[in-house]
C-alpha cells in the first residue's frame, strides 16, 4: 500500500504526473490511499493557499478515480465548512489474463 497524505495538492505542476506514477508503480491489485485539500467555496481562502502552493480546485479526486479503480471515497467539510477535503482508497486494476508484458 502506498499512502500520500496533504501533498499532491502542492505539486504544481506534476500532480498528473505524481498520481499516475504512483498508480503506475503499484503492484497489480496494490492499493493508494490519499488525503488531501479538495475545494473551497470561499473565493479569498482558495486565494490565500495558493499563495502557500496548495491548489483547492476539485482536480485530484477525478485524476485519482480515472487512474485506480475506486474502492472508497468520501468528501467532508472541515474547519466549520471553511474547505472540503477527501478521502480516497483504489487499488491498481488487475492486469487481464493474455496481456500482461513478455
Amino acid at each position: 500500500m502506498k499512502e500520500v497524505s496533504y501533498s499532491l495538492s502542492m505539486f504544481n505542476p506534476g500532480w498528473e504526473k505524481a498520481i499516475e506514477a504512483a498508480a503506475r508503480d503499484l503492484a497489480p491489485g496494490g492499493w493508494l490511499a490519499a488525503v488531501d485539500f479538495h475545494a473551497t467555496r470561499r473565493a479569498w481562502f482558495r486565494s490565500w493557499m495558493r499563495r502557500n502552493h496548495v491548489r483547492m480546485e476539485g482536480h485530484l479526486l477525478p485524476k485519482l478515480r480515472q487512474c485506480l479503480q475506486t474502492r472508497w471515497t468520501e468528501i467532508r467539510p472541515a474547519w466549520g465548512g471553511l474547505w472540503d477535503h477527501f478521502i480516497f482508497l483504489g487499488t491498481r486494476q488487475r492486469v487481464p489474463l493474455g496481456m500482461q508484458a513478455r
